[in-house]
């Protein structure tokens, strides 16, 4: 097994925080270190250990045959690598995506209000301490039936259309219910259950009833991480709420309370996925950001409809304390 240590001049090949090559040596993982370690390598610990796994993997997926050519009747297929005839530089890509998000949202907000209408029943400031309430909720009932004509018709198709189940159809009617009534208290809603039992069916059959409606504006997804918002074809909160990821990030965050609230002009209803890999910290700046852009610091998350979703015995989070 070929050795990196020089043991005529130890002292210089000791890395950061006293950590020694010799100890890397040590570690047998059956690979040959000829193989990637270059003549002279200044690599750092970690870097060194990452390049042995991912030898030792590969020399693994070769002995068992995964990389072997395959012997098929397909055609070759054209490995030249391509290369393109324009050029962009980044800020040239970043602008045009922002160009393009732009158009979106203007043909989403098309009919969207210029204002977001209350639907609240009563107002935060009459909300005394030790007073209980007893609120409406019908929408939560089986036999609710909106007002309008045209609305029950196109729940009922959604259901349908979806397919949904006995608890999926449940929790879609009492969003669904809900957005129908003309007052209403604030609606936060969880919804659980494990993967596989059809959370994101929910969301899509959300999300083409109000497009059937006409106020595809209403309802917004969000999640923790782009490809969860990917999957859902939403964004993630950081993005939409102007929220740095890390508090000691240096950059700066340019985006405005104004810009938010274009963003968010029309939004009754906001749905977080995901909901698990959200800290507790994350979740409390969700709500005062929110409160910020509704102006609105008497009620949770600034009067806004939420329904969280996800499974708490999947991923947990990982910027501070789960929920």
């Amino acid at each position: 097994m070929a050795t990196v240590n020089n043991p005529n001049n130890k002292e210089k090949n000791k890395w950061r925080g006293g950590f020694d090559e010799s100890d890397i040596d040590e570690m047998d993982l059956g690979v040959d270190e000829e193989l990637f370690y270059p003549p002279n390598h200044k690599l750092g610990e970690k870097t060194l250990r990452q390049q042995k796994q991912m030898k030792e993997a590969e020399q693994t997926m070769k002995a068992a045959g995964w990389l072997d050519k395959c012997q098929t009747n397909l055609p070759e297929v054209d490995l030249t690598q391509f290369t393109s005839n324009i050029f962009v530089p980044a800020t040239g890509w970043k602008n045009t995506i922002k160009t393009m998000r732009e158009k979106m949202l203007a043909l989403k907000l098309t009919n969207a209000p210029s204002k977001r209408p209350s639907k609240t029943i009563f107002n935060a400031s009459d909300i005394k301490p030790n007073e209980v309430r007893i609120l409406s909720a019908t929408y939560c009932n089986q036999n609710f039936r909106a007002e309008k004509i045209q609305n029950p018709n196109i729940i009922d198709e959604t259901v349908q259309k979806f397919s949904l189940n006995q608890k999926q159809e449940r929790a879609f009617r009492i969003i669904a219910n809900h957005a129908v009534l003309p007052t209403s208290e604030q609606l936060k809603m969880y919804l659980g259950g494990m993967a596989g039992t059809g959370k994101s069916q929910v969301i899509k059959s959300l999300i083409h009833m109000f497009q059937m409606w006409g106020e595809p504006y209403r309802f917004v997804v969000l999640a923790p991480t782009g490809t969860a918002a990917a999957l859902l074809n939403g964004s993630t909160y950081h993005y939409m709420l102007g929220i740095r990821i890390k508090k000691d990030d240096s950059s700066q965050n340019t985006t405005t309370i104004a810009e938010i609230q274009g963003c968010l002009r029309g939004v009754e209803y906001i749905f977080i996925d995901e909901i698990s890999m959200v800290s507790c910290n994350e979740l409390y700046s969700v709500s005062a950001r929110l409160a910020e852009v509704t102006n609105e610091h008497e009620l949770p998350f600034g009067g806004m409809n939420m329904i969280l979703s996800g499974d708490f015995a999947q991923l947990p989070a990982t910027g501070g304390a789960s929920l």
